[in-house]
């Protein structure tokens, strides 16, 4: 694989984004040299399938979605909702996309430049967030 320059690139997000059902079969398959590239898009909890396979660490990348598409649109929408402000006057939201590990930054500037509002957080912040 390479970029536009024609660099070889060793290493690459590769994005998991099937059923929960499906996880399984691929992290079966992935070689263990990416298995740290792997970028699982989520809508639940798969931490005890990702924990029995090692894919369940604070370097892996894992995303938390909370966007839909409309009915008449192939454009999707944010699902963030604003709750007020913390006690430090931060802003407080709920049905936050999130992201955490390796490849957070990747994930966050590309949700951001389609308008999705995205989260990097902490691994334990981000486990917060998925049980939301």
């Amino acid at each position: 694989l390479t970029n536009n320059c024609g660099e070889i690139l060793s290493s690459f997000p590769i994005y998991v984004a099937v059923r929960e059902k499906d996880v399984e079969s691929i992290l079966k398959s992935c070689p263990e040299d990416k298995k740290a590239d792997l970028v699982f898009l989520q809508r639940g909890c798969i931490e005890p399938l990702l924990k029995r396979y090692g894919a369940c660490r604070k370097d892996q990348t894992q995303v938390v979605l909370y966007w839909h598409f409309n009915e008449n649109s192939n454009s999707p929408k944010d699902g963030l909702v604003e709750m007020g402000e913390d006690k430090f006057g931060e802003p407080k939201y709920s049905g936050e996309t999130c992201v955490c590990g390796k490849w957070a930054g990747a994930i966050n500037d590309r949700l951001e430049r389609n308008g999705l509002h995205c989260s990097i957080l902490f691994y334990n912040d981000w486990r917060r967030q998925m049980f939301e």
